[in-house]
Formats: structure tokens, C-alpha cells, sequence
């Protein structure tokens, strides 16, 4: 376990959103191939890659473009350790992804993410 109390290692599980949009079913495709476990999440019950056999779990969460509501949920979710990496497949999720970490003040890079002001200069 690292300082977020996150596991360290090759396994760690990946959790895609926006999987019912083309990013989202590449990053599953692509991460699964390559043996890394997947977990879809939407706030679409019938979303695409839910249905993906490279999905090793499916999810439901807020809707990304509820920013509000999904940051508050990221937050529960990452500080909890049922959400370890998360694929930036969006705009959104990467903006999400970014206040959530300085929410709870984790290292981003023990999320697989670069410096939250690295993030938001790529933003905007």
C-alpha cells in the first residue's frame, strides 16, 4: 500500500467512464489487452461497454456532466479504495478527477494523474 492506502502493483484496476462513448470503449478495449482489470462505470443502465466482455465489473455512478454530484461521489468512492485509477477518457472526468484529488489531498501520481494545476492549465 502506498501513502493513499492504495494498492501498489501491476493489477491495480482501472475504472472507465464515459463507456458508452467511443474514448470509453478504446480505454476498455485497449486496458483489458493488456491485463489490466476494467471496471465500467455510468449513469446508463444500457451504456455500451457495460456490455464489453473486456469488462471485468460495471458500475453505476452520477452522470460526469452532473460536476457537483460526480466530484462529491469520486470523492466517497476514491477516499473508500473502490475507486483506484481512473481512465481519462473526457474533459470531464479529467476536471472531476482533479478537484476530487485535492478534495482529499492524495498524491495524483498515486492515482496515475500529474499535478492537479498541471491538469487544470491543460484545461483551460
Amino acid at each position: 500500500m502506498n501513502s493513499a492506502g492504495r494498492r501498489a502493483g501491476p493489477k491495480r484496476t482501472v475504472t472507465v467512464f464515459d463507456v458508452d462513448l467511443p474514448p470509453g470503449i478504446a480505454f476498455i478495449r485497449s486496458l483489458a489487452r493488456a491485463g489490466v482489470p476494467v471496471v465500467a462505470c455510468s449513469s446508463k443502465r444500457f451504456a455500451t461497454g457495460r456490455f464489453s466482455r473486456y469488462v471485468t465489473g460495471s458500475r453505476t455512478g452520477p452522470s460526469v456532466h452532473d460536476s457537483d454530484r460526480f466530484i462529491a461521489w469520486l470523492v466517497d468512492e476514491m477516499a473508500s479504495g473502490a475507486i483506484d485509477l481512473v481512465a481519462p477518457t473526457s474533459d470531464y472526468v479529467t476536471f472531476c478527477v482533479a478537484e476530487a484529488i485535492e478534495k482529499l489531498d492524495f498524491d495524483p501520481h498515486d492515482l496515475g494523474f500529474p499535478a492537479v494545476d498541471a491538469l487544470r492549465t491543460c484545461l483551460f
